[in-house]
């Protein structure tokens, strides 16, 4: 959970001109690129996925954006989510500044991935940077809320169902958005639902944000893995 991603708001106001990681999402899309977007959740604790606090871990929610230009062979990966700029001061004071990090190497165990067009990507772009503005409050809008609402305003109907949970802790009071919530809603939806080809259950570790060029072999296998990723629109649950 690198603290570098504050540097995507800061290209995108034009501050800094070269950013390699922040590239990744603000470069236009090609016209032979494959691009997909997961919504994961990474819950405290592996074998209890209802348990919401675990070892003083509330867990995660994280958004994966895989690139693959399938002419030049480029390969992007993105991984990041959303964070209180200071831990400990969420829980005193709910509200507080928000940052993106890169969450590229962290291990989650739910996710759901789509597909992206160019008129989906350029709203991602736009969402992405445009909701990491927010104030992060621990109930009301967190990593949770941060991840399914760019998620579902990138996709057609019907949208993931935004659920909450009931915090345990002492200093935590009330309900807010968990991973837990989403890896439940994730469970029910692979059971019965038009989405169920596109979730799946790990664990999984979210790739490095990172971008590099592969070989013929690489370039075949990458290619073959992001098109097997391809779903049907979903119209209804």
């Amino acid at each position: 959970m690198k603290p570098l991603f504050l540097s995507l708001i800061l290209l995108y106001t034009g501050l800094e001109a070269e950013k390699p990681l922040s590239a990744i999402l603000l470069r236009p899309l090609g016209e032979h690129e494959l691009v997909t977007l997961t919504l994961a959740a990474d819950v405290p604790n592996n074998q209890k996925p209802a348990q919401v606090w675990y070892r003083k871990n509330p867990g995660h929610v994280l958004l994966i954006l895989e690139r693959l230009d399938t002419l030049s062979g480029l390969q992007s990966t993105l991984s990041w989510g959303f964070y209180p700029r200071q831990p400990i001061s969420s829980v005193f004071f709910r509200k507080v500044k928000s940052e993106l990090r890169d969450n590229g190497g962290d291990e989650f165990e739910a996710k759901i991935t789509i597909n992206l067009n160019d008129s989906s990507f350029q709203h991602l772009q736009k969402q992405s940077i445009a909701l990491a503005k927010r104030s992060y409050h621990l109930n009301r809008y967190n990593c949770y809320d941060y991840a399914l609402e760019v998620f579902n305003d990138v996709i057609d109907r019907p949208k993931l169902l935004q659920q909450t949970v009931k915090f345990p802790l002492p200093l935590v009071m009330g309900r807010g958005g968990s991973p837990c919530a989403l890896y439940q809603h994730l469970q029910a939806l692979k059971t019965d639902s038009c989405w169920a080809k596109a979730i799946s259950f790990g664990p999984f570790v979210a790739p490095k944000s990172e971008e590099k060029l592969l070989n013929v072999e690489q370039l075949s296998s990458e290619n073959h893995l992001l098109i097997s990723k391809k779903t049907k629109t979903c119209t209804s649950y």
